[in-house]
């Protein structure tokens, strides 16, 4: 069964194996010090990780738009893609997200993340926009409703 949990300073060494092991100890600290005050840049933000059977094989990272609009974005680690953790982490987190009163998700995905851009699709998103990311590259924007 997968469950979500909120990170932790402990949490430092789970994050590698993922796109955050990019990041320096030091900024991991900070995303999660972040998640723990559950604001960055003036927004709500948190990130939980995704447990299996006590096991973290990835995180969800919720970040708001606006009072009612959330973006979700997984992270599964390296060794546990292809088995389904997405879908169940997001599906978790979206659950979450609406108990905290949200009515819309969001999701950015790169044009060249075939893996992502059918997972949002099985989840319901649907597309709502095509665009530039901040680092000029092509992306979908993906929203489902929540309160529906």
């Amino acid at each position: 069964m997968i469950e979500l949990y909120p990170v932790s300073e402990e949490n430092v060494p789970d994050f590698s194996d993922t796109s955050y092991s990019e990041m320096s100890d030091d900024e991991r600290l900070c995303m999660i010090c972040e998640s723990k005050k559950k604001e960055h840049e003036g927004a709500y933000f948190e990130i939980l990780a995704v447990c299996d059977e006590g096991q973290i094989v990835g995180f969800m990272s919720l970040f708001a738009h606006s009072e009612h609009t959330i973006s979700i974005s997984p992270e599964i680690k390296r060794s546990f893609r292809g088995r389904g953790y997405g879908f169940l982490g997001e599906q978790e987190a979206l659950r979450y997200a609406k108990s905290l009163g949200y009515t819309m998700a969001t999701a950015s995905v790169r044009k060249d993340n075939p893996a992502s851009i059918a997972l949002h699709k099985k989840l319901g998103f649907e597309e709502c926009e095509q665009r530039l990311s901040r680092n000029g590259k092509p992306i979908y924007v993906f929203e489902k409703r929540l309160d529906a």
